[in-house]
Order: C-alpha cells, then sequence, then structure tokens
C-alpha cells in the first residue's frame, strides 16, 4: 500500500513525466503486479520512466526497454526487439548434482533441480553438452549486460 500511496501523492500535480527508482522493490509477487496494473493505467496520463532489475515487469507494460551497464546504455528497443538481441546466445543443460559451476563466457540465468541433476539456462557461449533454446527477456536482460556492445544507433 505504501508504494501504492507513494505514486499517487506523486500523480496529484499530474506531472507529464513520473521517474520512479525500483518501485516494486520488497514487495510480493501479488502486490508487484497491482502496481504494474497502476502503472499501466497511469501511463496514459504521463510519462512513466522506471527501474527494475526485474525485466518480465518492465515487458509487461513497456513499450521500449533501455538496458544500461555501468551508467553506459548497451541496448534499446521494444521487449521483442531486446529479446532478439540474445539469440543464438542462451542454452539449456542438465549436469549432475553439484555446487552450481562458473563459466568464464556464460552467466546462468537459472537452475532447478531434477532429482540428482541440475537443470541450467545460460547466457553467452555454449557449455558442455548444451542446447541452444530461443531467448527470453530475462536472457536478453542478463546477455546484454554482461557481453552487450551499443552499437551507436538509437535502437542498437
Amino acid at each position: 500500500m505504501k508504494q501504492k500511496a507513494r505514486i499517487a501523492y506523486a500523480m496529484i500535480h499530474t506531472p507529464r513525466l513520473l521517474v520512479l527508482d525500483e518501485p516494486m522493490t520488497g514487495l510480493d509477487v501479488r502486490e508487484r503486479f497491482r502496481v504494474l496494473r497502476l502503472l499501466d493505467r497511469l501511463r496514459h496520463l504521463a510519462t512513466i520512466v522506471f527501474s527494475t532489475h526485474h525485466p518480465e515487469e518492465a515487458a509487461a507494460i513497456c513499450d521500449e526497454i533501455l538496458i544500461l551497464r555501468g551508467g553506459r546504455a548497451v541496448a534499446w528497443g521494444s521487449p521483442s526487439e531486446i529479446t532478439a538481441r540474445a539469440a543464438g546466445h542462451v542454452f539449456e543443460t542438465s549436469i549432475p548434482l553439484q555446487v552450481l559451476p562458473v563459466g568464464e563466457n556464460w552467466d546462468i540465468v537459472s537452475a532447478e533441480r531434477d532429482g540428482e541433476h541440475l537443470n541450467l539456462r545460460v547466457v553467452g557461449s555454449a557449455p558442455c553438452e548444451a542446447r541452444p533454446v530461443p531467448p527470453r527477456l530475462t536472457d536478453a536482460y542478463l546477455f546484454l549486460r554482461r557481453f552487450g556492445v551499443w552499437s551507436g544507433s538509437p535502437r542498437g
């Protein structure tokens, strides 16, 4: 309720621009989506810019996403354009149950225990015996934050 009250307070004077820093931080899943629905309704009254480490939240209501690394832009575009940037760099593999491995040329997106195996989803270069899979926005976010290079064009 506090987050929604803060957003309502910010909208009192009908601003044309609303900038929010991590508005869903500390909220449970249900409340995060309530705040997202509120922002979705408000975006017709003001331009809303918000930061998040959860790309799926941004994709739910945003027309465009800007990904930063070290204060510098590495990608800008629609959720589908950003997702496409990770094509060919997302893999899944299953390994015997162990401590989560570390790769120099890849990062773990998710790990699920399945009996005596870990099913890993990774971005970057393919680890041994990994199969390519279609990217999701979260994959692209992690890939671009680590490996992305700004091309210089606005939609880069």
